[in-house]
């Protein structure tokens, strides 16, 4: 992810999901889990995803190095 889209992503965490100083979506987390969740038609759909908080971009650069030297 460039910085500029970092930038911009976490502008919009700002402006529509900071609440209180805290992310509403994840919880401050970085992770949000939708296990168990399903579609209207009963499709198991549910999984954990990295948030668009700036701790999940921080997690995800982790885990990103992580992967990236596993390779080598």
């Amino acid at each position: 992810m460039g910085k500029k889209f970092e930038e911009k992503l976490t502008n919009y965490w700002i402006k529509h999901y900071l609440n209180k100083g805290h992310c509403s979506l994840c919880g401050n987390s970085g992770i949000i889990d939708t296990c168990g969740t399903t579609t209207a038609a009963g499709i198991d759909v549910g999984r954990k995803n990295f948030c668009i908080c700036p701790n999940a971009l921080v997690l995800r650069k982790q885990t990103d190095k992580v992967l990236e030297g596993g390779k080598q």
